[in-house]
């Protein structure tokens, strides 16, 4: 027996040598188990981000295409101002790199069209034919949902993924006919470099990114200079409409074989038998868990950005579905805000990555201070973010969180001693009234945010059906103004000004009426802000220029005496470049002589841009033309900065004449603008002249002309009533 007990105390350091090498190598295997464990969690954390910035870039096409195609809805299938719209959404989707619009599938419009006119006339179902061996818009047209398409080579050069819009008019029986195609097209490198891929693959990530045909086969579009571990890799698969992308991610471990130092510990380990022996007892529950805890982290940060901790782009989604189906069931509102930064990019741009990355947690942090438990915050991506609200019904409260939203985050931040400003624009959208699925919610906040965005950013907007109808009537007199200028409806009406000395007529200011043929005649207060707004104003105004010059040419063909006419330029008009081109080619056209016909801009627009203005009105005056300047007194024009002007006439603003009688400045003030205007050789007019005490104090200042409902009204027949007026 004893020699039995010594035995296996001789073999207990052997015993003990096997157990801890056993346990040693169970402890290193389950440590890389532990690694595999941090390396996928990181592979899962910046494959979704990638994925993420993949989807953002063709959704936001696709949103691109839907506002194209609804503008044609809009305006029953005309296209109109085609290339001011595309350049809103540039503005506001700098990742595009085209838009454009092909009725019947032959492309008609692009924008920009530099670069792009070998894609001009061109049927899309031949080029889709000539690539594919079938056309992949026939698939969008029969679905009537927008889809993407490609990777596709462009006939202007470079290959591009193309989001395709089918556009369906409906005719007066409610029935939808197929009108064309609204298409976005972002180049397959501007995608691919949006993301992170390169810089990965630097770190020793290897990644393919590829898409899936029709046919179930495979074609890269970008991969790593170094294969993909075929045997261990993560596969990511993105939610694109119309095409099937896949991006494959792995990160080989070096592993070697066990060190001396390993081996020395172990044997170490192994004399320290009851150390040995606690340790074995404990240590492998210890790892266990650990990878437990690892793989729970994993879970975790396969739904919450990686930079904020806020919930992400997948994790917001499939809240925002049970919202949904909850607010539904209950009969409860809730609410999506849809945020982004304004400008992020150039200010991004002027910073290092550390001090964006630091902003953007700043204003993380700021948002989700404000919100609280009323709702999720979320950060979609780059400098989007979102706010699911619970509850809704309380429509004042989501503006004021919004309107607090708005001012929190334009505080000054600090960053390395530098105080950095940005603001944001919020789109609103109420669930389920605004939509019952989870597609029509998104679309619907993202184009609120467009919305608020139009409107000078730094603003929230609501996805309003009330404010739909609005727009509507908006272009429902929008499409009457261009019938209107199409069917000849609008009139001349002339106001008479006289010279106040002799009483004589000396011209005319030309102010335009609607001569609409249900409401009757319509004076501009009824339509000239709408004509501003969508750009008519310009067709407009070169209208009543045009007809001006025809009321010229009228006259001296009637032998009567030659009357100026005085025409109203609008802002827009200004800042078009090829305003006095326009101008010399009407000349021309009428045989109008240019010293019968002056410009009236007002003082405002010209303190805008001095420069400019000066530019403009001189070579306007080497057409002939003559050149006044109306509401003179509330532009605050300096005495040095009005002689750069080269101007005719003066007009002084009717608010310092209907108070002469009364306001002892208003007479001080108009004393000095006709002196002011003498010393530099203009002439005077005074708009607004009521009562007779009005025109002596003018008469006795030395104004040279006024008009006024004293001295005659507007008239619209220049051959009769002009000739027979006279002031009263």
């Amino acid at each position: 027996m004893a020699g039995l007990i010594s035995r296996f105390h001789k073999l207990v350091p052997l015993w003990a040598f096997i157990i801890v090498a056993l346990a040693g190598s169970y402890w290193i295997s389950l440590n890389q188990q532990v690694r595999v464990q941090e390396q996928n969690l990181a592979m899962q954390q910046l494959g979704s981000a990638q994925v993420s910035i993949l989807e953002k870039r063709m959704r936001r096409a696709l949103a691109a295409s839907y506002i194209l195609g609804q503008d044609v809805i809009r305006h029953h299938g005309a296209v109109e101002k085609f290339d001011e719209l595309a350049a809103g959404i540039f503005s506001y989707m700098d990742e595009i790199s085209s838009l454009q619009l092909a009725p019947e599938g032959v492309i008609g419009f692009i924008y920009p069209l530099k670069g792009n006119e070998p894609a001009i006339g061109r049927s899309i179902d031949q080029l889709e034919n000539k690539i594919f061996g079938y056309s992949p818009s026939q698939n969008v047209i029969q679905s009537a949902s927008a889809k993407m398409i490609g990777p596709m080579p462009l006939v202007q050069g470079g290959v591009a993924m193309i989001a395709r819009n089918p556009v369906f008019i409906r005719d007066d029986n409610g029935i939808p006919h197929f009108w064309g195609l609204a298409s976005a097209v972002v180049t397959l490198s501007e995608i691919v470099n949006a993301t992170a891929l390169e810089s990965m693959a630097a770190q020793g990530y290897r990644y393919r990114l590829c898409y899936v045909d029709i046919h179930g086969k495979t074609h890269p579009i970008a991969q790593s200079a170094v294969p993909l571990n075929q045997e261990s890799y993560m596969e990511f698969d993105m939610d694109i409409p119309g095409v099937s992308w896949k991006l494959k991610l792995s990160h080989p471990l070096p592993v070697g074989a066990l060190t001396v130092l390993a081996y020395m510990l172990i044997l170490l380990l192994a004399l320290i038998t009851a150390w040995v022996t606690h340790r074995i007892s404990r240590e492998p529950e210890r790892l266990r868990r650990l990878v437990q805890e690892r793989t729970a982290e994993l879970k975790q940060h396969a739904y919450f950005d990686f930079l904020t901790g806020l919930a992400n782009r997948r994790l917001l989604q499939d809240t925002l579905q049970q919202a949904i189906g909850t607010h539904r069931l209950s009969k409860s509102r809730g609410a999506l805000l849809y945020m982004d930064l304004d400008d992020f990019k150039r200010i991004n741009d002027s910073l290092d990555h550390q001090m964006g990355d630091q902003l953007l947690k700043t204003v993380s942090e700021r948002v989700t201070s404000l919100v609280g438990s009323r709702g999720v915050v979320a950060r979609l991506g780059g400098d989007e973010f979102a706010v699911l609200l619970h509850d809704a019904s309380d429509a004042p409260a989501i503006s004021q969180l919004a309107d607090a939203l708005l001012q929190q985050i334009s505080q000054p931040i600090s960053l390395r001693n530098r105080q950095i400003s940005v603001s944001a624009s919020i789109g609103i959208t109420l669930l389920p009234d605004d939509g019952d699925n989870l597609v029509d919610i998104l679309r619907n906040a993202d184009l609120a945010l467009y919305e608020a965005k139009k409107q000078g950013k730094n603003c929230y907007g609501f996805f309003d059906p009330v404010l739909q109808h609005d727009i509507n009537n908006v272009m429902q007199v929008e499409e009457e103004l261009r019938l209107a200028l199409s069917d000849g409806q609008f009139v001349l009406h002339l106001q008479p000004i006289f010279c106040l000395q002799s009483r004589a007529l000396k011209k005319c200011e030309v102010l335009i009426r609607w001569q609409h043929p249900e409401r009757g005649l319509l004076f501009p207060g009824h339509f000239i802000d709408i004509a501003e707004s969508t750009g008519l104003i310009i067709p407009l105004g070169y209208w009543v220029f045009h007809a001006a010059c025809d009321k010229v040419v009228e006259r001296i063909k009637a032998d009567l005496p030659a009357v100026p006419l005085t025409v109203n330029v609008s802002a827009n008009q200004l800042k078009e470049r090829d305003l006095v081109v326009q101008f010399e080619r009407i000349l021309q056209e009428t045989g109008a002589p240019a010293a019968l016909l002056e410009l009236e801009i007002t003082e405002s627009l010209i303190m805008e841009d001095m420069d400019q203005a000066v530019l403009l009105l001189e070579q306007c005056r080497k057409l002939g033309l003559k050149v006044a300047i109306d509401d003179f007194g509330t532009g605050y024009s300096s005495l040095a900065q009005l002689k750069k002007l080269p101007v005719d006439t003066l007009k002084v603003d009717r608010s310092f004449v209907q108070d002469l009688t009364l306001d002892h400045d208003d007479r001080q003030i108009t004393a000095a603008i006709i002196a002011m205007a003498h010393k530099l050789d203009l002439d005077v007019v005074a708009e607004g002249i009521e009562t007779e005490e009005q025109f002596e104090i003018l008469l006795n200042y030395g104004c040279d002309m006024g008009q006024g409902y004293l001295l005659g009204r507007p008239v619209a027949d220049p051959f009769v009533a002009l000739d027979q007026a006279t002031p009263r």
